[in-house]
């Protein structure tokens, strides 16, 4: 659930139509007002009748040209829609009107370069034209280019101070940029639009906190709250934008004031999460199970009271929970995946090997069942030979990622320590370092790769490759000692006393947590994400 429950503005507004303030042409018997009403009242049909025989007697019109693009775009015949806006640029090329309606177009169709260069052109024939200024604005937004978005989108506001839609652009835009001060300024000039029927605070406040600004989001919504006293959707947002803010005081305040008012699965779910933000986790586990009964086919309160019940290692109630969950809703990665984990919790690693299995069967490209998998099957031994299978599939399909490559790394060092065979020891050299190559700071790639140097009594690079896993993750007890034992190798008795007694310091702080608490943590941090 995200903070917005306000209105979308869609990213370019194509119904920006550009048109001569003045009458006909000389000797043009085209109703220019007529073509632009039919056109905004999305009459096209009889726009493109009267523009095409328009043109027919009058084409060198320029702006006729403009104009059927404009209706073309509309219709969804892009290629036509480009020769006509190009077509009025040839017969005008100081017309900026086209340049920004071409611009229009690049931009529906992703070619932000293009869009860019004819609103830049636009502003050139015409530096008061605040629609070229916001459009270009909303390109190098999209672009990556936010201080000079920002500067174009101010300038866009200045030329048009009270149209509410630029203004809201540049509030996202700064939102996006996190310059809150401003934004909040914004607002109140956005706000000052509103006519007296209409009340922009909870729009506006909704946008504040998706954007980021907690603090004026809660400044703006209680001025909402002030005037809807009753609102569930104003209510629920303050709540969210305090909880979101760091603090479940208030949130509790507000939430459970607007739960006692009118309940609901959205309400309480929240509720749920805040309650475990204050540290109320019987509360919270209530709160998120009420959602579930209150709306039943939401998928994902079955995932959060699952993952509640997990995180508190309550694992019995959590298979429990999330094999129903599974029951009624098939087709979710996610309750499968946390269903695995919840068998893995119990020590039903069986199950949990088979569960992981089931969901990369089913979600063959989806990266978390197979890493879930993996890492069950380094505890079961189970099902190694399919599971290679599935990941160097899946490795070939997705070449970029990383972790594949160290696990089939990892099973070949495994299996060449088995064999001692060099042509298997081969094998996973390749594999770990491509697994490096593609991540650098993969900490168990770096400690693999130094155990297989160790195999092969390659002292040195051994040393090294224990060092970088160190550097990575200084708290991976087992890479301090083949560190210590490496260094022996090599003769330096002081760092390996140094690397041992590091060890035996972190192998006690380890001792007091079991390697299934430990792949747990990984679990639902990656559940978490």
């Amino acid at each position: 659930m995200t903070c917005s429950r306000a209105f979308g503005t869609p990213f370019f507004r194509a119904a920006a139509l550009l048109f001569l303030a003045s009458g006909l042409l000389p000797g043009a018997t085209l109703d220019y007002s007529r073509i632009e009403k039919a056109i905004s009242e999305h009459n096209l049909r009889v726009a493109k009748q009267e523009l095409d025989k328009y043109l027919q007697a009058e084409p060198h019109d320029a702006r006729a040209h403009m104009l059927l693009g404009i209706v073309l775009d509309e219709q969804n015949q892009p290629d036509k829609a480009e020769q006509e806006f190009k077509e009025a640029l040839r017969l005008q090329p100081d017309l900026a009107a086209a340049h920004i309606n071409l611009g229009k177009h690049y931009a529906r169709r992703g070619d932000l370069a293009m869009a860019a260069h004819e609103f830049d052109s636009a502003i050139h024939l015409d530096p008061d034209d605040a629609t070229a200024h916001e459009n270009f604005g909303l390109v190098l937004m999209a672009q990556g280019n936010q201080t000079e978005a920002l500067r174009q989108l101010q300038t866009a506001a200045d030329l048009a101070p009270r149209q509410p839609s630029v203004l809201m652009d540049l509030l996202k835009a700064q939102l996006t940029s996190r310059e809150f001060t401003e934004a909040r300024t914004t607002v109140a000039k956005i706000a000052a639009l509103a006519p007296p029927s209409v009340d922009p605070y909870a729009v506006l406040g909704a946008i504040q906190a998706e954007g980021g600004d907690f603090a004026g989001a809660i400044e703006t919504l209680q001025k909402a709250r002030a005037r809807e006293p009753n609102s569930t959707d104003v209510q629920y947002n303050l709540g969210l934008a305090y909880y979101k803010s760091g603090d479940p005081g208030h949130a509790l305040g507000i939430l459970e004031s607007s739960q006692k008012q009118s309940d609901s699965g959205e309400i309480e779910n929240l509720l749920g999460q805040v309650y475990e933000d204050d540290r109320q986790y019987v509360e919270a586990a209530r709160a998120l199970q009420l959602a579930i009964d209150l709306e039943p086919a939401n998928e994902s309160y079955r995932f959060d009271f699952a993952f509640e019940l997990l995180k508190h290692r309550s694992f019995d109630v959590a298979s429990v929970a999330s094999e129903q969950a599974v029951r009624d809703f098939p087709d979710s990665l996610r309750l499968r995946l946390i269903q695995g984990v919840s068998y893995f919790g119990r020590g039903l690693y069986k199950e949990s090997v088979d569960t992981f299995f089931e969901a990369a069967r089913r979600f063959p490209d989806a990266e978390l069942p197979l890493y879930c998998l993996a890492q069950a099957a380094g505890v079961t031994g189970d099902r190694i030979d399919e599971i290679q299978a599935l990941v160097a599939a899946y490795a070939e399909r997705h070449p970029g990622q990383s972790w594949p490559y160290y696990f089939l790394g990892q099973l070949a060092c495994q299996h060449a320590e088995t064999t001692g065979r060099a042509e298997d020891i081969e094998k996973a050299g390749p594999l770990l370092r491509k697994s490096i190559e593609l991540d650098p700071g993969y900490a168990e790639a770096h400690y693999q790769l130094g155990n297989l140097y160790s195999t092969l009594t390659r002292w040195r690079d051994a040393a090294e490759e224990y060092r970088k896993a160190i550097k990575l993750q200084p708290s991976m007890s087992e890479a301090h000692y083949r560190l210590a034992r490496t260094y022996r190798h090599l003769g330096d008795s002081t760092n390996a006393q140094m690397e041992f007694q590091i060890h035996q310091r972190l192998a006690q702080e380890e001792s007091e947590r079991s390697r299934r608490d430990q792949d747990l943590q990984v679990f639902l941090y990656k559940l978490s994400r």
